[in-house]
């Protein structure tokens, strides 16, 4: 059976806005979002100055000053951690009303294990045998959608890609929003349902089953 298995850095959710990450402090972030007594607290210094990286137990929180990004060290197979994502970001939401938000993103990513012809099949472009001839080789395939899931109110862009060895599927459902507020009205109790719309696409279209072992 062709299957496919979470990728555990592309598990997330994502607010756009303008966040004042200043904020966010040890104390305040485990006191206030982890309600614990410790966090992990990492810093990375780039080009575009320092940022701050929370962790506690399997939770990451990262806040940038134009957006905030809740993700996972490790996706359970069955995917159930996205309850524990989308619970952080409605807290860091609730205790931050009043932040400017545009846009929410919820993000996940799969690997697909010995892909069927009805995948493959996409990247047999046309301009092979064309590109051949100039002395070219396609070393990389994507194949993007941008589809309107009227009955979840969001917006899903679908993207499959590969290097002809590795066969991977990402999805990002974006919903536009007006406050921080009405993010949480957006998203609450809905990530389970995005999650399970990815799942029933790649099987009803693409014949790709969860992993057997994700429950």
């Amino acid at each position: 059976m062709e299957c496919m298995r979470p990728v555990n850095d592309q598990w997330s959710v994502v607010a756009l806005g303008q966040w004042n990450s200043r904020i966010f402090s040890p104390g305040w972030v485990g006191r206030e979002v982890f309600h614990a007594d410790e966090v992990l607290a990492e810093m990375a210094v780039g080009a575009t100055g320092t940022t701050v990286r929370y962790s506690h137990e399997n939770i990451i929180l990262q806040p940038f000053d134009n957006r905030l990004i809740v993700s996972v060290k490790e996706v359970d197979p069955a995917g159930d951690v996205i309850v524990e994502i989308e619970r952080v970001a409605e807290t860091v939401f609730s205790l931050l009303s009043h932040t400017p938000v545009s846009g929410i993103g919820v993000n996940f990513g799969y690997v697909i294990d010995e892909p069927p012809e009805i995948v493959t099949n996409l990247f047999r472009f046309s301009d092979v045998d064309q590109l051949s001839d100039a002395g070219k080789e396609i070393l990389e395939g994507e194949l993007v959608r941008r589809m309107d899931i009227k009955d979840l109110d969001t917006l899903l862009n679908f993207k499959l890609s590969t290097d002809f060895t590795t066969y991977k599927v990402n999805a990002n459902f974006h919903q536009s929003v007006s406050s921080a507020n009405d993010a949480i009205d957006k998203i609450k109790d809905k990530t389970v349902r995005f999650r399970d719309e990815l799942i029933g696409l790649m099987s009803t279209v693409y014949g790709v089953e969860l992993t057997q072992n994700a429950g």
